[in-house]
């Protein structure tokens, strides 16, 4: 469909939309008329198109109307579901759309309502919905700084809540947002958004909904998100003494991945940025020593308070620090004098 043929039809179907609101509405003929408009912005021309300022007003309208009277009105879930659809596929690719979306309208907010709202009641029937509207979110932030500060600032609280869902496809997509937003104020830190600081309850909350959620299953988002925190300063520091072995070997398989890369790769190491904040190695060193000497003064059949995978966990820290002291120019610290690093390695 061309653009022009798109534009046309997107304006008639929003038209038909406003109409029938605005009557006896029929949720299940609004429904359809949702779903037009949906595939229409499916196709990478449609989304050329910017979303007009009446269906983002009627889209609010309907969101408004669901948050009243929530589902007591016969139709009005699979209505909103099509709403977020809507929103969701608009975004894709379009900067032009994700910024009139977020910035001249009250979607982001009523997202936000509904997304709380959902959770608040614990409805097992409303998770395509969550999903929907956290796809909206996730392809409203891509490559947008700006909603990405909107974003963060508004849903953050709701983060842990959403990875702990039993549902893998909506932890998989809170992940998406998560790590979209992490990403770009890691490294463009903005004065009007609190620093990521591991130490904030809020953060430790996400931090575990993460390790929780991919000790149940992958996902390569949910990898992401550890990976940015491990560019935190004080990350391990805060996060390790909380973690169960499970959580530890999953935390220190990210790292060793992370750490390989260059080498395998045979980068300059001259030019290598490094993918681990240095303190969260260090903390790492100093685990490695400590448990070291606890291990070895221990008998063939005692334990660590009973935790038998802490041998493996030790070995595991040992590779991490093997590949990390390896990138000699990107992790000095680790190798100097002071450290007693080498010397615990080698007597053991």
């Amino acid at each position: 469909m061309d653009p022009d043929t798109a534009a046309a039809n997107i304006r008639s179907l929003s038209c038909k939309l406003d109409t029938e609101l605005k009557k006896n509405t029929d949720w299940n003929k609004v429904v359809e008329i949702l779903k037009e408009i949906s595939e229409i912005f499916k196709t990478e021309s449609s989304r050329s198109l910017t979303v007009s300022s009446e269906f983002l007003e009627t889209a609010s309208t309907i969101l408004e109307t669901y948050l009243a009277e929530s589902r007591e009105v016969k139709g009005l879930n699979q209505t909103v579901t099509e709403v977020f659809r809507c929103l969701r596929n608009s975004c894709i690719g379009s900067k032009d759309n994700q910024d009139t979306i977020c910035r001249n309208s009250r979607i982001p907010l009523l997202a936000r309502d509904f997304i709380r709202m959902i959770l608040k009641e614990g409805s097992e029937d409303a998770e395509v919905q969550l999903c929907c509207a956290v796809q909206f979110i996730g392809n409203a932030v891509v490559n947008n700084y700006d909603n990405q500060i909107l974003v963060w600032s508004s849903f953050s609280p709701d983060f842990p809540l959403l990875l702990s869902s039993c549902d893998w496809n909506l932890g998989h997509y809170t992940c998406m947002v998560v790590h979209n937003c992490l990403a770009t104020l890691i490294s463009q830190p903005n004065a009007d958004i609190r620093p990521i600081d591991v130490k904030d309850p809020l953060m430790q909350s996400l931090i575990l909904a993460v390790m929780d959620m991919l000790k149940k299953e992958d996902s390569e988002w949910g990898i992401f998100v550890l990976e940015d925190f491990l560019l935190v300063e004080d990350f391990i520091s805060v996060m390790y003494p909380q973690m169960d072995n499970e959580q530890k070997l999953l935390v220190l398989d990210v790292m060793a991945n992370q750490l390989q890369r260059p080498c395998e790769e045979n980068k300059d190491f001259q030019d290598y940025s490094p993918q681990i904040c240095e303190s969260n190695l260090l903390y790492l060193a100093k685990d490695f020593k400590e448990m070291s000497n606890i291990l070895l003064s221990l008998g063939d059949s005692d334990t660590v308070d009973g935790k038998e995978m802490q041998p493996f966990v030790l070995l595991k820290e040992l590779e991490v620090l093997c590949w990390a002291t390896c990138q000699h120019i990107g992790y000095r610290a680790l190798t100097q004098d002071d450290t007693g690093l080498l010397s615990c390695a080698i007597s053991k």
